[in-house]
């Protein structure tokens, strides 16, 4: 089989030999009707064949060479062993431990903003309780790299792995030599996720690769908002089919309306363990995920427009650029605390934030509102901590402590305490990275 080159170098000459022959019998053709000679009419051929000869010649030196694609993986740097005694001679994390907050190219640490020279950093996966952190960095349209971090030690990051990614499709190999291949990679605090549809690789840097499969239902969701590598957990979404026919469609329409209402579930996301199989079920529509975006609009009035196209998409936010918050991504997040793995989430509707402990099941109402509440936020301290802040109407409430709220719900209430009166719930667009 001919090289993508060769074939069309074979396609060229035989466009040129079509060419002569056409010249050549142009050329006899007008010189009959002349008084040359046999002779004289063969030299006016060869002239002109040599002429086209040469344009050909220059058209092939001014093609430039394409590049062959190359599948060769390069040879391993160290061992595992050898990755992991590196990492584990990073200093520790300094007393006072770590804020870590989210940006499009890198990330904040203690109001410190962190960037690699080598490439923009696009996604990143953290453990503030040790100040390990593993970011992607792109080089250039296909190239990645991938490398581990301990902030505010002032150490050189190290590199664990680099990537490439062709048609959508990623390519990874670690240092060691492992070789992961997807659709999706996602990083973790001391190592990386490559998934493709409801299976996944995990693989932790100086340890090794595991893989998972998800049951057959569900496939792994295209973006997570969690701490995988500290609690095992990753985020799934049910898979889509197609309404069977228009009733089918208005049925489901209904019960993602009762189900955002919380007076019926619709368990289309769960969290599921990767080393356990154990699942937690999310009363979350997947419908929540699409969101209008309307053109062709006039004015017909100061609250009315009447627009000629609308279109849907899965999108994170609205065509104002302000959040989906019916979208599952910001409806869920969970987090590794000192006292255990916990869950906050709008997960039964969107009247009540719940906090649920991921070891035991233990759920509780942090807060409820039936109006709905407009969304929420939950950040982890140094200490570990994860405070939530929620936007109740036209006012904010907070809890310091998820986890200590957990612990002592038994006889707890839903706070009340007003934080503020003036805005919305901060949500960081910069948390999400698809890849």
């Amino acid at each position: 089989m001919p090289s993508g080159n060769a074939a069309l170098t074979t396609t060229k000459l035989a466009l040129a030999g079509a060419a002569l022959c056409l010249a050549s019998s142009a050329a006899v053709g007008q010189t009959a009707q002349t008084n040359l000679t046999p002779e004289q009419q063969q030299q006016l051929v060869d002239a002109l064949r040599r002429r086209l000869l040469q344009s050909f010649s220059g058209m092939q030196r001014m093609e430039p060479p394409v590049p062959a694609a190359s599948t060769a993986y390069a040879a391993p740097v160290m061992s595992e062993d050898a990755l992991r005694a590196k990492l584990a001679a990073l200093p520790p994390l300094p007393p006072g431990g770590a804020r870590i907050e989210r940006r499009r190219d890198g990330f904040v640490v203690n109001g410190q903003r962190y960037i690699d020279s080598e490439g923009a950093i696009i996604s990143y996966g953290f453990d503030v309780l040790t100040g390990d952190v593993t970011y992607l960095a792109q080089i250039d349209n296909t190239n990645f790299v991938l490398k581990t971090t301990r902030v505010l030690t002032g150490v050189e990051p190290v590199t664990i792995a680099t990537a490439t990614k062709r048609a959508g499709t990623w390519l990874a190999q670690t240092v060691t030599g492992k070789r992961l291949n997807g659709t999706r990679i996602i990083p973790m605090a001391t190592g990386v996720l490559v998934t493709r549809a409801n299976v996944g690789f995990k693989y932790v840097a100086g340890v090794g690769t595991t893989s998972f499969a998800a049951p057959d239902a569900f496939d792994i969701a295209a973006f997570q908002n969690g701490d995988i590598a500290g609690t095992d957990y990753i985020l799934l979404e049910r898979r889509a089919q197609p309404p069977s026919n228009e009733l089918a469609s208005v049925i489901g329409s209904l019960q993602s309306i009762a189900s955002t209402l919380g007076v019926a579930r619709k368990d289309d996301y769960m969290l599921f363990n990767i080393s356990t199989g154990k699942m937690i079920a999310l009363n979350i529509p997947i419908e929540g995920k699409e969101t209008n975006f309307y053109g062709g609009c006039v004015r017909k009035n100061l609250i009315l427009s009447n627009c000629a196209d609308v279109e849907t998409y899965q999108s994170l936010f609205d065509q104002d650029g302000t959040p989906n918050l019916r979208h599952y991504f910001w409806r869920v997040r969970w987090f590794k605390t000192p006292s255990g793995p916990i869950m906050v989430g709008q997960d039964n509707g969107l009247s009540e934030i719940g906090i649920t402990n991921l070891a035991t099941g233990k759920r509780v109402v942090a807060f409820r509102r039936a109006l709905g509440i407009a969304g929420f936020s939950a950040d982890q301290a140094p200490d570990g901590g994860v405070v939530v802040i929620a936007q109740m109407g036209f006012s904010k409430e907070k809890i310091d402590d998820a986890a200590a709220f957990l612990a002592s719900a038994h006889d707890a209430k839903p706070p009340t305490t007003e934080v503020s009166q003036s805005r919305n719930v901060d949500v960081n667009a910069d948390a999400m990275t698809k890849y």
